[in-house]
């Protein structure tokens, strides 16, 4: 199964965010603090409805936000 599309809005440091995907290699570059961490997160929680980085799902959430969500297209190959 591939990740085609991600769509988040207050999630970490992204106000509003979309994504899409190659289906072969993507590659993530950037300076420190600019949320490659975030996106990375991002997927993981996606596929696995937890964080590799904290236990409180309310810290996913933008400072000053009530509520944050994700949205991902998955393509399954075959």
């Amino acid at each position: 199964m591939v990740i085609s599309e991600l769509r988040a809005l207050n999630f970490r440091n992204y106000a509003e965010l979309q994504v899409t995907l190659s289906p072969s290699f993507n590659l993530l570059v950037g300076q420190n603090g600019q949320g490659k961490t975030n996106l990375a997160e991002a997927f993981y929680f996606l596929c696995n409805l937890a964080s590799f980085r904290t236990h409180q799902a309310s810290r996913l959430i933008a400072q000053g936000e009530a509520v944050a969500w994700l949205q991902g297209t998955f393509v399954r190959e075959g």
